[in-house]
């Protein structure tokens, strides 16, 4: 009795993205007949970064920089936008999300403004910020740099009231 062999796929059904990849993978082979598996791409050498950043800097277009160098067009707007924010094109690790809107500097500052006026509103925080550095944020963000602080109001208003018995005291 002979088996016979069911081919893959019926030519007349369409082809999902895994069969196309396994494809790619089948036939392209290197020199010692092994697949060669789809791998990331290198990372950019210092000196291609250096020149795009050149090119980022003289204003040259995404086309330019990409007939010059080589590079992705996509890579090349994620270049931009890191150079247009920081003026820099180096990848930075360790960085999730979006980057602080308040500096360490402006936080402490902030916090020796809530030493000063233990009771202030989140909005007297928000205008404090914006007078004194012009920074605008929001009440989000104050909210979030208290807790992060541990700063409360039932802190605030103990530590208030124990200053108006000294100032009573004296």
């Amino acid at each position: 009795m002979q088996i016979e062999q069911i081919p893959r796929y019926h030519p007349h059904t369409p082809k999902t993205p895994q069969s196309f990849i396994f494809e790619a993978i089948q036939t392209s082979a290197s020199h010692e007949g092994n697949p060669v598996l789809p791998t990331m791409p290198q990372a950019l050498t210092q000196d291609l970064r250096d020149e795009i950043q050149f090119h980022l800097a003289r204003g040259d277009s995404t086309t330019f920089i990409h007939k010059a160098t080589h590079v992705t067009r996509q890579q090349i707007n994620r270049m931009r936008k890191k150079h247009l924010h920081f003026s820099d094109v180096t990848p930075t690790f360790g960085t999730i999300g979006r980057s602080r809107l308040l500096s360490e500097y402006h936080a402490q500052e902030l916090l020796d403004f809530l030493s000063q006026r233990l009771t202030a509103y989140q909005d007297d925080m928000i205008w404090f910020l914006y007078d004194e550095f012009d920074i605008v944020v929001s009440q989000s963000t104050i909210s979030r740099l208290l807790k992060e602080a541990r700063y409360s109001r039932k802190i605030a208003q103990r530590v208030a009231a124990e200053r108006d018995e000294k100032l009573r005291s004296e």
